[in-house]
């Protein structure tokens, strides 16, 4: 018994005919008569009453015809499933993804799901190396990072966009509400939030190492995990950050009412990269994925030199 048996027979039970079902098979009818003999033969029963009007089914013949049908209709919903998984069409997506970098991955997402809505999607927040931590384990498919940071040499990644460090403040906490800048000297005294994890510390050191030059070490009150958590201590006034400026957009519930400021004399970008494991087996539905970001990326900045992809 194989396959080819098992349509044919449907196509009998169907049509009520060996005749008519070696038509619509494009099989002579003689060899779809013995195809049909021969299986009535292999199972041990009889599957039709042959009239001469055509066939009927027997009750084993009807039993017989329900579960092939099923067999096949699962066979072609086998079949197109996969296919969907070789065109990227169906599969999951995992990504891993700093608070500080929500805005662009909530964009990109979003592109992607419109035209690929039956991906499941998954999302991790986490920490850098955290997140590459999960990337070399296969946890993660694609993570999205800030600059600077160590990038092994198996995997992929590409800049996708620049972000300025600002600081981020309330009305209450302004050192200058008269002016759209803030000068290094305006800053002492202030009380301050620094993020705590080494993964973001150049963050610190930039304002640091700023400060330090004027002559000062900044007043520090509170530290926190992560952006978020950062966001919340200027919100309740337990002092100002020093973040990327798209910080803002991440959570508007939590930066209602704080806004932005550049420091004179003092600009610093924080590039968004994307990091992925690029390899023969990546599957589909990832590297669509990857290939989507990175195209939206060049159409956005119009430079499509500057987007250059590494592989090891």
């Amino acid at each position: 018994m194989d396959l080819r048996q098992l349509s044919h027979y449907v196509t009998v039970a169907e049509t009520g005919s060996i005749s008519a079902a070696a038509r619509e098979a494009h099989v002579a009818q003689p060899a779809l008569s013995r195809q049909m003999t021969a299986l009535e033969e292999e199972l041990g029963v009889n599957l039709f009453v042959r009239t001469n009007q055509g066939v009927l089914l027997t009750e084993a013949g009807e039993k017989f015809y329900r579960q092939s049908r099923y067999i096949l209709t699962n066979l072609e919903l086998m079949k197109t499933s996969v296919q969907d998984i070789g065109r990227g069409v169906v599969g999951q997506l995992r990504v891993g993804l700093l608070y500080s970098t929500q805005s662009l991955v909530k964009e990109c997402v979003a592109a992607y799901r419109r035209t690929y809505p039956e991906v499941r999607l998954h999302l991790r927040f986490g920490i850098p190396q955290e997140l590459l931590e999960a990337l070399f384990k296969a946890e993660l498919d694609v993570v999205f990072l800030r600059s600077p940071v160590l990038v092994p040499r198996e995997f992929a990644s590409c800049e996708l966009a620049t972000d300025e460090l600002v600081l981020i403040t309330n009305g209450a906490l302004d050192p200058a509400p008269e002016r759209h800048y803030v000068t290094i000297d305006q800053l002492h005294g202030v009380p301050f939030c620094l993020l705590e994890h080494s993964d973001h510390s150049s963050y610190n050191d930039y304002l640091l190492r700023a400060c330090a030059r004027n002559g000062f070490s900044p007043k520090v009150t509170a530290y926190g995990a992560d952006a978020s958590a950062l966001m919340r201590l200027v919100r309740d006034s337990f002092g100002i950050a020093y973040l990327p400026a798209s910080v803002l957009d991440a959570e508007p519930e939590i930066s209602l009412g704080l806004y932005c400021k550049g420091i004179d004399g003092l600009q610093v970008f924080s590039p968004i990269s994307m990091v992925w494991d690029d390899t023969p087996i990546t599957p589909h539905c990832v590297r669509i994925f990857a290939e989507n970001v990175y195209a939206r990326a060049v159409k956005n900045r119009g430079e499509g030199e500057y987007y250059d992809i590494k592989h090891s």
